[in-house]
């Protein structure tokens, strides 16, 4: 009985922990498992998360920002939250392989816009802000 006990308790504990590190939010123990590169600490299945999402802004209300969200944006506040303008301007090795990566992606929309963002970054280094904006309204999703 006791054995039994072990054993179930075992087996459990290693359906939990296997489900935790699959659906953790930062994806970065699947993305070590699947060998994906990785830029600022998060791998590829993130940033394929956060160019989805920006391809769900609703460009004839963007930007509905608060007072409170304008003063925080120029105070330069949360600036720990990963964006997608961090990496565009990002013109590093890493940000390079995640764009490579994306750019192979099953999504066609997430591809082209990756492919499309590698060929800006390698033609203007130094104007990749305002571009990204233009790229995200060519592919966007709606």
């Amino acid at each position: 009985m006791k054995k039994r006990r072990t054993i179930l308790i075992g087996l459990l504990t290693t359906v939990l922990l296997t489900l935790a590190c699959w659906f953790e939010p930062t994806h970065c123990v699947r993305g070590k498992l699947r060998g994906e590169a990785f830029f600022d600490d998060r791998p590829t299945s993130y940033w394929r998360g956060i160019v989805v999402e920006a391809f769900d802004i609703d460009w004839a209300t963007f930007p509905r920002f608060t007072w409170w969200d304008r003063v925080r944006f120029r105070m330069g506040w949360d600036q720990g939250d990963r964006t997608l303008l961090q990496l565009a301007q990002s013109l590093d090795a890493d940000s390079v392989a995640v764009l490579e990566e994306l750019s192979r992606d099953t999504n066609p929309k997430v591809a082209a816009f990756a492919s499309d963002l590698l060929e800006l970054n390698r033609c203007q280094e130094a104007r990749v802000y305002p571009d990204w904006i233009l790229l995200l309204k060519k592919h966007n999703m709606r």
